[in-house]
């Protein structure tokens, strides 16, 4: 009889544990507060520990976690009512926006505030089959692929939740695995990402020294009442529209540039560069890294030389 009861409770668990939210949160040691609001300022406070998103979805990738019962000043919502655009310090998001999931917040003044455009997805990197015997890691949340074991590198994409990672090196520090990517993606094979989101099968993999940060592109600023870029994230400045093309450097977070086309696709956004840096006078960064002001700014289609 007692061995039934515990297989009912057992089995009762894994059903209610099956049924939650595929955002809910788990406690982590490593949290940052989110911005305190103005006093009487639409806010929301944080039931448990929260992760804020790049993006108001769960296929957006966390820029940090904040603690239960932390504040933030909100701005605005999705088109469904169902995530909240908070204030974040702009060292973490150029535009200075992150979002939260109604679900796991209490809301105070929220009444009226402004329905935001949800920022382009990521681009998805689908990592290569790891090859037998080889030390794997699966990604518990979505995670960017960076060009080196620091937020300050560019990213190549997001590779999804649930996919599984050959993980080749780890970061002297130990917070950072280099892992096999497409070499559509990075030249040389390699990428890096948060050790925080993945978990790692046994197995040893050795320390790898980070390589050279890439040299930094100064955009010339924007001319006034032109349509601006914000660089939201470290992101190539390319020759063309994908990863394939060269790079003419990287923009930080908070960067500025004048916006001035797109892809036909949507996918990437032109942006002026002085001609000693292009000959044409222009470069091209993911839309995912930029956010555009004005939001209704049109730009035209501009197709890749």
């Amino acid at each position: 009889m007692k061995k039934l009861l515990l297989l009912l409770v057992i089995l009762l668990t894994l059903v209610i544990g099956g049924c939650q939210s595929q955002d809910a949160e788990t406690p982590t040691p490593e949290t940052e507060p989110m911005l305190t609001p103005q006093a009487n300022a639409a806010s929301v406070t944080s039931t448990t520990y929260l992760n804020v998103r790049s993006g108001p979805g769960t296929n957006y990738p966390i820029l940090f976690t904040a603690p239960p019962n932390t504040s933030g000043e909100a701005v605005g919502i999705n088109s469904e009512g169902s995530w909240y655009a908070v204030k974040v310090p702009t060292s973490i998001s150029g535009d200075g926006i992150g979002w939260v999931s109604g679900d796991y917040v209490t809301t105070q003044n929220v009444e009226g505030l402004p329905v935001i455009q949800a920022p382009p997805p990521p681009p998805t990197v689908q990592p290569p089959p790891p090859p037998s015997g080889s030390v794997t890691g699966v990604t518990i949340e979505p995670v960017n692929v960076r060009s080196g074991p620091s937020s300050q590198y560019p990213s190549y994409g997001t590779i999804p939740k649930g996919s599984t990672v050959s993980v080749t090196g780890i970061s002297q520090d130990g917070t950072w695995y280099m892992i096999a990517v497409p070499t559509d993606i990075s030249p040389d094979g390699t990428g890096w990402i948060s050790a925080r989101y993945v978990t790692l099968s046994e197995g040893n993999v050795p320390v790898q020294p980070a390589p050279p940060q890439p040299p930094s592109v100064q955009p010339p600023p924007p001319a006034a009442g032109s349509a601006v870029a914000i660089a939201k994230d470290a992101a190539n400045v390319r020759s063309g529209p994908s990863n394939q093309y060269p790079s003419y450097g990287v923009v930080t977070i908070g960067d500025t540039a004048a916006a001035i086309g797109q892809s036909s696709d949507g996918g990437w956004i032109v942006v002026a560069l002085s001609t000693s840096i292009a000959p044409d006078g222009q470069g091209w960064i993911t839309a995912y890294s930029v956010k555009i002001e004005p939001p209704d700014a049109t730009l035209p289609v501009i197709q890749p030389k």
